[in-house]
């Protein structure tokens, strides 16, 4: 950060929808060098090498926006009219003119429009031709849907979106608005006797029924999208179009039954040593286990690929539906054949690279078939799947390879400095441009919604804020440099409305964090769900935090998340700990902090205690704040769970492996080899988790309190 910004460069990035300027989380006002300013702007398409040429690109800009006709992108709230700016040169202004609007559903609409009769908004004069800006009202009430405006001026035409919604999202009504709960895990972690060293399909498939025995409502993991092998992240993926053939059950594909071949690879002493040695392994082996299932798969795609019908006909179909799977297929064999640093739409040229496309049609068709059927057995119990929809996709991903246009590919998105990050975060992978994405009419944010909500009935959107403007961080820069960029909001509200009541899921915001009041309240006119993690606010003002989540029912609420420690390490202060050893704190912030955390642990208790959801036993230090109780960790537990369940809230979320107190967490953000992030497999096999007591005991007492509206802690383990 440095100094002042001219007014011309200010101007700029105003116009490119940046923030030079922000305020970070203590208060102070950041503003962007002139250096990484003029980096993020010529990322964002503006002819702006060095401070010389600003003024110059100042004015191309205005040039260009004064000679866009028609914006690329319209919103039409349900029962609304629709207002449209023209932007012309003034010679057309006295022209005659005609609309007409072709609906999605193949209606058209068409009038007349006489441009001399329209007011004038302003005038203004670019490259020494006049312009003129005009605006009409459309009248007639537009079905939701995708719509295309045409409008034609003499010979020419221009073309916008339309994109008609209700104003708000989906919501449950009825016996389903009922105040519902549910668990989350994340699926790699579950592992069994029947399984391969981690969770698959069948796994999830299993959740559900289980989680439908004790009366739940939702079950949610962590994303399923395609991965790197030996890039676990899953908030990294190759694609937001496709699905993780890591999570197929091999012993399901109906190939494998007539595959005699597959069969003797499977049953053979050295794959079934392998199979045993990854079942035992404390952590999932990624590359490993995705080879070991590669084998297998490989050879029945090859015997379903040798013949000219059956399950043949179905991938044949879907490509010639869907061509992006031939894409996908054909750009994972190509990153296979010839590395990850790919020209954007190259294409395989070898045997080899055949073979592994009709490997990757084929890793799609069944992935997306078990889908289907866990999908399928959620709707018959009445269980809702919970997916999660990444902020992010990888920078040598499909997705950027395929639309290299619509990312900027040069800049990563991270977040600013902060009190748990000193220098800020650096997520590595790139952002959408604003731009780009409204001139391609959204078309590849739909599919990605679209894909996730085939199955999801409740989807989160990962960094909600990021629906108004996201951090960039400069090509060669920190996350001490960058800046914010903003996106156009309404658009994109427009989009989730809409989707979201086309596929009657519910969408939640993931809020957490230095949120902009813009953000929530947004979120709140959208009808989009909130995200309540209430593991820190609990010990530190228990009563206003229950009280907030009754002021704001549209909410999921749970203890923590897949990036905090888990329930029994924040209790025991094993946050703390790990910060200070990976540097992130100093011993003397860490021990301000222990103390802080064990004063707002016993203030915690005595208002558990006070609604006679715990019993506590003072040790004789009833004068000091930070004395210790004699209490047992589950009994906290059980009590803070039934709080949560007699909350308001539309959802409690309970994280599984909190029910047996577990201490290690899935992912620790801000390291990369310091912890083995999304590698854990769950301290118990899913056979021993059936048969915990206190587990299915908890979930009882939840499903009482969601039902009753009262605290139900139940009996302790």
């Amino acid at each position: 950060m440095s100094g002042k910004i001219s007014r011309s460069l200010l101007a700029l990035a105003r116009s490119y929808g940046v923030q030079p300027v922000y305020t970070d989380v203590n208060g102070h006002r950041q503003r962007a060098s002139t250096e990484h300013l003029l980096a993020i702007l010529r990322s964002l398409g503006a002819p702006a090498e060095g401070f010389a040429d600003v003024d110059w690109a100042l004015e191309a800009r205005r040039r260009s926006e004064w000679r866009q006709v028609l914006q690329p992108v319209h919103v039409a709230w349900e029962g609304q009219n629709l207002t449209i700016e023209l932007r012309l040169p003034v010679e057309w202004a006295g022209k005659n003119a005609e609309y007409s609007i072709a609906t999605e559903s193949g209606e058209n609409i068409a009038n007349a429009l006489n441009l001399s009769r329209l007011p004038s908004l302003s005038k203004v004069e670019v490259a020494g031709v006049p312009h003129v800006a005009k605006r009409f009202t459309l009248r007639s009430t537009l079905p939701c849907g995708y719509h295309r405006l045409s409008i034609k001026v003499g010979r020419k035409e221009f073309q916008s979106l339309i994109i008609a919604a209700p104003r708000r999202a989906f919501e449950p009504e009825g016996e389903s608005s009922k105040r519902m709960w549910g668990v989350f895990a994340p699926l790699y972690a579950l592992h069994s006797a029947r399984g391969w060293g981690s969770g698959d399909l069948t796994d999830l498939e299993a959740l559900v029924g289980w989680t439908a025995e004790h009366s739940g409502d939702v079950v949610s993991t962590l994303p399923l999208l395609p991965m790197l092998a030996d890039e676990p992240s899953p908030y990294r993926p190759v694609s937001r179009l496709f699905w993780n053939e890591f999570y197929v059950d091999v012993t399901r594909l109906p190939e494998l039954a007539q595959c005699p071949d597959a069969q003797n690879l499977v049953g053979s002493a050295d794959f079934q040593h392998e199979l045993k040695q990854m079942r035992e392994a404390r952590l999932v082996d990624y590359p490993r286990l995705m080879a070991a299932k590669r084998r297998v798969m490989e050879i029945l795609a090859s015997r379903l690929f040798s013949l000219p019908v059956g399950r043949r006909q179905i991938i044949d179909n879907a490509v010639t539906v869907c061509p992006e799977i031939d894409d996908y297929a054909r750009f994972r064999a190509n990153i296979e054949a010839r590395g990850r640093h790919l020209p954007p739409r190259s294409q395989p040229t070898s045997d080899d690279s055949e073979a592994a496309r009709h490997y990757h049609l084929y890793a799609q068709l069944v992935a997306h078939e078990q889908l289907s059927s866990v999908a399928r057995s959620a709707k018959y119990e009445g269980v809702r799947l919970y997916f999660d929809w990444p902020l992010g996709v990888h920078p040598e991903g499909f997705d950027v390879w395929r639309e290299p246009e619509l990312f900027a590919r040069d800049v990563a998105v991270g977040a600013p400095p902060d009190g748990f990050f000193p220098t800020g975060q650096n997520w590595n992978f790139p952002p959408w441009r604003p731009h780009s994405m409204r001139q391609q009419g959204y078309e590849y944010f739909i599919m990605s919604l679209r894909h996730q909500l085939q199955f999801a009935k409740v989807l989160r959107l990962d960094h909600v804020m990021g629906l108004h403007r996201l951090f960039w961080i400069p090509p060669g820069g920190t996350a001490r440099d960058g800046v914010y960029v903003r996106y156009p909001a309404e658009e994109i509200y427009a989009i989730l409305c809409l989707e979201s009541h086309r596929h009657q899921a519910v969408l939640v915001g993931e809020n957490l964090g230095l949120v902009p009041g813009y953000v929530n309240r947004s979120l709140r006119q959208h009808r989009l769900w909130e995200t309540n993690v209430a593991m820190y606010d609990l010990t530190a003002d228990p009563d206003a935090t229950l009280r907030r989540l009754g002021e704001r029912p549209r909410s999921v609420v749970c203890l923590g998340t897949h990036d905090m420690h888990p329930f029994a390490a924040f209790w025991r202060d094993g946050d703390i700990d790990d910060r200070q050893r990976l540097g992130m704190i100093d011993p003397e912030a860490a021990q301000r902090e222990k103390t802080k955390r064990r004063q707002g642990r016993k203030r915690l208790m005595k208002y558990l205690a006070s609604r006679n959801l715990l019993r506590v036993k003072e040790s004789g230090q009833h004068d000091r704040a930070d004395g210790p109780i004699d209490v047992d960790e589950n009994e906290v537990l059980r009590a803070i769970l039934a709080a949560l369940g007699a909350s308001d809230a539309r959802l409690a979320l309970i994280n599984l492996e909190d029910l047996w107190l577990e201490t290690d967490p899935q992912n620790v953000p801000g390291t990369t080899l310091e912890h083995a992030n999304w590698q854990r497999k769950t301290r118990f096999a899913w056979e021993k988790i059936l048969r915990m007591p206190q587990v299915s005991e908890a979930l009882r007492a939840m499903n009482a309190a969601r039902r009753n509206g009262k605290d139900q802690p139940g009996p302790g383990p």
